[in-house]
């Protein structure tokens, strides 16, 4: 009989020993994570089914975000929301605020008229106002997309406001005829990537450079001025001469001289940052070099934007799927998806 409950008091002891460890010792429990490689899946299929049925690249030309939000509406779980991001073609509406005189606003509304266009059946608007100037900050609409402005301008006592709106994604252009001291002010250079060039022989006419390599901005933009004209690649109404735009060439060049030796036009793009463009000032009109600036600012728009039918403010945790549109112009299309319940 002792002997038993001898036994049974060692069990007691064993059960409360136990017990205790649990309270002191918690469990580590491992999410397999399966419900959000569901989600995933159920996203990628719908994107899959869209394209695949001609829906989605129609939804993209024709800028229909309601169709496109609907489409996707009607596949995926409805405890989750999702914002529709389209990449690597130019924004279907271009906000551009001109720094400029009444005069020079409309100088410009003349080299990107027309504003409304077709572009590889999709409707592209640029909307054009003009922005202002005090001693403390630039005023321009909080839309904007591109920055436009001609002639040298001192940029020093803005730096700050300039690199918030770059690093925002926003664009500054300018169209202007530089010197070395204004290259050298200690913004414009750095900012656009512009050395002085110590060759002696004057530029000549100009044409693309490094745009049959995909990898270089002038691929892209010689792109879009090749479905606007059927010209030759020569343009001959750039200013040039020893005290101006004598400006060396790299693989930012998008227009050098035909000696390549000289840039005409530049684009600068830092991580994190916006997009920068200059161009040397031209002899107008000239509908050619017209036809390459505008389609300059259609890179400089940033080729990013929203489709989504109503504005949404995504959480900061978000899942992103994506997919690789072949269409006439090739195109991304990022679908950014979380839990709302």
């Amino acid at each position: 009989m002792k002997g038993f409950i001898r036994i049974l008091e060692l069990i007691v002891a064993s059960v409360i020993i136990l017990s205790s460890l649990t309270f002191f010792l918690s469990p580590s429990i491992k999410r397999l994570g399966w419900d959000e490689t569901n989600i995933e899946i159920e996203v990628r299929d719908s994107l899959e089914s869209l394209y695949k049925n001609g829906s989605l690249v129609i939804y993209v030309n024709e800028n229909d975000a309601k169709g496109m939000v609907n489409g996707l509406s009607s596949e995926i779980k409805k405890n989750i929301d999702f914002s529709i991001s389209v990449l690597g073609i130019p924004n279907n509406e271009i906000f551009v605020s001109c720094l400029c005189t009444n005069s020079e606003e409309q100088e410009l509304e003349e080299i990107l008229s027309p504003k409304e266009f077709n572009y590889h059946d999709r409707k592209i608007r640029i909307g054009l106002e003009k922005a202002d100037i005090t001693q403390e900050k630039i005023l321009m609409r909080p839309q904007t997309h591109v920055l436009f402005f001609f002639g040298y301008k001192d940029m020093n006592p803005y730096k700050s406001q300039l690199d918030e709106f770059l690093s925002k994604g926003g664009s500054i252009f300018i169209l202007a005829d530089l010197s070395s001291s204004q290259i050298d002010d200690g913004y414009i250079g750095e900012m656009f990537g512009l050395k002085w060039s110590s060759e002696a022989e004057d530029p000549g006419s100009g044409e693309f450079y490094g745009n049959a390599s995909p990898y270089n901005t002038s691929f892209r933009i010689s792109k879009y001025y090749a479905n606007f004209s059927n010209t030759k690649e020569i343009f001959t109404s750039f200013n040039s001469g020893s005290g101006v735009n004598r400006i060396e060439v790299d693989d930012r060049t998008i227009i050098s001289d035909t000696g390549k030796k000289f840039s005409f036009i530049k684009t600068n793009s830092v991580p994190v940052r916006g997009r920068v463009v200059w161009s040397a000032d031209y002899t107008r009109p000239d509908g050619n070099i017209s036809l390459l600036i505008k389609s300059a600012l259609m890179w400089s728009s940033g080729e990013s934007y929203r489709l989504d039918s109503v504005p949404k403010i995504m959480p900061i945790v978000n899942s992103v799927s994506k997919i690789i549109i072949y269409d006439k112009d090739t195109f991304e299309l990022a679908v950014s998806y979380w839990n709302i319940f």
